[in-house]
């Protein structure tokens, strides 16, 4: 993908690697205008990796078991914390750490419902679409509360790491 303004390339994204780029900062004859009057674009111009939110096709499963954990004995889920901001971004990537001994499950119902089932110790990213998430998390032990609460997603990069606290009471 090439994109020209001004008969001068400003982007360009060369993921096949089959672009046959030269760089001239004089043109020669045999040398098209608009190829020869071109400069590498600049860092803030390059283009960025298209990223797509992609839906489960499960949504509507994650949806309601999310809306299940919500409605019983929960604990607060802190939302995510935003590492990067981009507001010209429609997706947000989220990357989400298991710092458990359990394997853990995370549920974002929103505009892209996804579900991620982490082992122990395993990372995982998932692209969202930006808006409101109800998002929910648990491990797979019985005496441990799942936790829910409410995510504002907007364009950028976030983090997320679960781990487990045990407390004596």
């Amino acid at each position: 993908m090439v994109k020209f303004r001004d008969r001068k390339v400003v982007e360009w994204d060369n993921r096949s690697n089959n672009l046959k780029v030269r760089w001239s900062d004089s043109p020669s004859s045999d040398e098209s205008p608009m190829i020869a009057n071109a400069r590498p674009p600049t860092q803030s111009q390059r283009a960025k990796p298209e990223q797509r939110a992609i839906p489960s096709p499960d949504s509507k499963k994650i949806d309601a078991e999310v809306a299940a954990i919500m409605a019983g004995n929960h604990n607060p889920l802190p939302p995510a914390q935003r590492v990067q901001a981009d507001p010209t971004a429609t997706v947000a990537e989220l990357v989400t750490k298991n710092n458990t001994k359990y394997n853990l499950t995370v549920m974002y119902s929103g505009a892209t419902s996804q579900k991620l089932i982490l082992p122990p110790g395993a990372s995982k990213t998932v692209v969202l679409g930006i808006g409101l998430y109800k998002v929910a998390a648990s491990v797979d032990a019985a005496s441990v509360i799942p936790f829910a609460g409410q995510d504002n997603i907007q364009g950028g990069k976030y983090q997320n790491t679960f781990y487990i606290e045990t407390s004596i009471r």
